[in-house]
C-alpha cells in the first residue's frame, strides 16, 4: 500500500474510533459553549465534469435532478442553521462543491435565502467556486448582484497532457484563459486554483502554467494545491491512462519550491501555506477555515462542520437530497479526533503572522490532512 494512504488511513481510523451518531439537538446544546463566530460551507455536488483528482461528493447532474436537489438543500439548511448557528456572526460563506456554476443565479438566490433565514449575510465574504465553461460577464454579473464579491475557478493545469491525466477535457486551455480574461475585465475579487503534482506531470510543465498565468493574467489570489492521493485516485489515473506515476516527493517539492519561489519574485505575498495573493487584496484576506479557526457549518451531503473539538460528518448522499428529501439529509455523525490531528491541522494552516517558515514540508503535510478529511467522509458515507 501507498506509504501515504496508509498515513491518511491511520489518522482517519484514530478519528472513526470515537465516532458516535449525535443528533443535531445535542450540536445545538453544544452550540451553547462554543465561540460565536461562525464560517459556513455549502455543498453543491454537480459537476459538468469529473475530474479525476477531486474525492468531494461530486454526481453528474441534469436540470431536473439539480432543481430537486435546491429543493431540498433549502429545508436542509433552515433544520441546521436554526440549531447551530442562529443568531451568529458570519465570518465567511462559501459556495463550493461539485461545482456551484452549475446552478442558475435565480437557484443561488433561492439557496442564500434559505442561510438569510437564520444567519445575517449583510457584508459577509462569499465566495462562489466556478468552472472555467460558465464564466462569462451575465452570468457573473447576475451573482454579484446576489451579494456574491470573490469567485473562485478551477483552472488546475495549462498543459494538455497534464489536463489528460487530471480528466479536465470540457474546454481547452485557449478557453480556460479566454475565461480568466473575462474575469480580469470585470475588476472582481477572483482566485485560480492550480494543482502540482499530478500523474505525469513535470516541473517544466507546472512552471509554463504559472509563467503564463501570471504574465498573462496576473490573478489576484492563486492557490496552489498538490494532487492528493487518496483512496485510488492513482488506480484510476492507471486505468485512464496506463501505468502513469505521480512524481515522487523530491519532484513534488521541487515544484512547490519553484511556485513559492517564483510568485514571491512576482509580487505575490504568501497568505498561507498554499494561498498567495498580490498586495492590494493582502489588507482583506479571504477567511482561512483551518488557520483562523471559527466554527465551521458545513451544509449538504458529504460535508464536515467543526464546532469547538467536534467533527460532525453529514453522511447523506446526492440520493438522499434529490429522492428522500428533508427526513433523510441531517444525518450526523460527531467525533473528536486525536490531538495528533489537531496539531497538524493548526500548523499546516498556519498564516505568516504565526511566523511560520513555509516549505515544501508544510506543503506535503497540507495533501496529508486533506486525504485524512476525504477519508473520513467516505468511510462515513460507505458504512
Amino acid at each position: 500500500m501507498d506509504v501515504e494512504i496508509l498515513l491518511q488511513r491511520t489518522l482517519a481510523g484514530l478519528a472513526l474510533a470515537r465516532a458516535q451518531p449525535i443528533p443535531l439537538t445535542e450540536v445545538q446544546a453544544l452550540n451553547k459553549r462554543l465561540p460565536s463566530s461562525v464560517a459556513v460551507y455549502i455543498h453543491i455536488p454537480f459537476c459538468p465534469e469529473v475530474c479525476s483528482f477531486c474525492a468531494f461528493h461530486r454526481i453528474l447532474g441534469g436540470p431536473e435532478r439539480i432543481e430537486r436537489y435546491v429543493n431540498s438543500l433549502r429545508q436542509h439548511i433552515h433544520t441546521c442553521l436554526s440549531q447551530v448557528g442562529v443568531n451568529r456572526p458570519v465570518r465567511s460563506l462559501l459556495l463550493g462543491g461539485g461545482t456551484p456554476s452549475v446552478l442558475t443565479p435565480a437557484q443561488v438566490e433561492r439557496v442564500l435565502s434559505a442561510v438569510s433565514m437564520d444567519l445575517r449575510l449583510d457584508n459577509v465574504p462569499i465566495t462562489f467556486e466556478m468552472h472555467p465553461s460558465n464564466v462569462s460577464v451575465e452570468y457573473i454579473e447576475g451573482l454579484l448582484e446576489l451579494g456574491i464579491n470573490r469567485f473562485s475557478v478551477g483552472i488546475q493545469s495549462l498543459s494538455p497532457l497534464d489536463r489528460v491525466s487530471m480528466g479536465r477535457s470540457l474546454t481547452s486551455p485557449a478557453q480556460d484563459m479566454h475565461a480568466l480574461q473575462v474575469m480580469a475585465g470585470l475588476a472582481i475579487r477572483y482566485n485560480v486554483d492550480l494543482i502540482f503534482g499530478s500523474p505525469g506531470q513535470s516541473l517544466d510543465s507546472w512552471s509554463a502554467t504559472l509563467m503564463s498565468l501570471v504574465t498573462n493574467i496576473r490573478p489576484p489570489e492563486l492557490t496552489i494545491y498538490q494532487y492528493v492521493n487518496a483512496f485510488g485516485a492513482r488506480t484510476r489515473i492507471s486505468v485512464a491512462r496506463g501505468a502513469v506515476a505521480r512524481p515522487g516527493l523530491a519532484s513534488r517539492h521541487s515544484m512547490y519550491r519553484f511556485a513559492r519561489q517564483y510568485l514571491l519574485s512576482c509580487g505575490y505575498d504568501q497568505a498561507g501555506a498554499m494561498k498567495f495573493i498580490l498586495p492590494d487584496y493582502r489588507a482583506d484576506p479571504p477567511q482561512e477555515f483551518f488557520r483562523d479557526r471559527p466554527d465551521l457549518i458545513g451544509l449538504g451531503p458529504h460535508t464536515y462542520s467543526r464546532l469547538g473539538s467536534w467533527y460532525l460528518i453529514n453522511t447523506s448522499r446526492v440520493h438522499d437530497f434529490v429522492d428522500g428529501g428533508e427526513s433523510r439529509s441531517s444525518t450526523y455523525i460527531g467525533m473528536r479526533l486525536p490531538r495528533a490531528f489537531e496539531h497538524l491541522a493548526e500548523t499546516t494552516f498556519s498564516g505568516s503572522e504565526h511566523r511560520v517558515s513555509f516549505s515544501a514540508w508544510r506543503a506535503e503535510w497540507y495533501t496529508q490532512v486533506y486525504g485524512v478529511l476525504y477519508y473520513l467522509l467516505n468511510q462515513n458515507l460507505t458504512r
